[in-house]
């Protein structure tokens, strides 16, 4: 799995340095934030520095709730999912890959729930994150 590009504590990512990083896998991730605004409401973004290894972590949160941490790699970007019980009975049930649903079915259940990572590198990756949306908003 790809670390994050953004590892440098003191330098906070702005819109032009994810430009940059992301070149066309920008308009995907501009996507998400307006596919949550659009459907749901609002988004609030928020940019976090986690630690060293994962850089800075681009949060999506509807109505303070995390919806989506999205880490910035170099013409890509990983978009993480945290799901709780219903939520994984949701995805298992979907039309979604079987791969997808083996990853969350034996992911690590923690208090929060059980995490799923997608690499967006194509619109077919992205599709996927909106499905992911959908049920995690429900």
């Amino acid at each position: 799995m790809s670390s994050g590009i953004f590892a440098e504590k003191l330098i906070k990512p702005d819109e032009r340095m994810l430009a940059t990083v992301l070149g066309k896998a920008k308009t995907w991730f501009d996507s998400i934030c307006l596919f949550i605004k659009n459907e749901y409401g609002g988004v609030t973004p928020e940019w976090k520095f986690y630690n060293q290894k994962s850089g800075w972590i681009f949060k999506l949160l509807n109505k303070k709730r995390n919806v989506v941490f999205i880490t910035p790699c170099e013409k890509f970007f990983r978009v993480v999912f945290i799901f709780g019980d219903k939520a994984v009975d949701a995805v298992l049930k979907s039309e979604l890959s079987q791969s997808i649903k083996n990853e969350l079915a034996t992911a690590t259940k923690y208090a929060e729930g059980r995490r799923i990572s997608i690499e967006v590198k194509s619109e077919a990756d992205l599709a996927v994150v909106i499905s992911l949306i959908r049920i995690k908003l429900a």
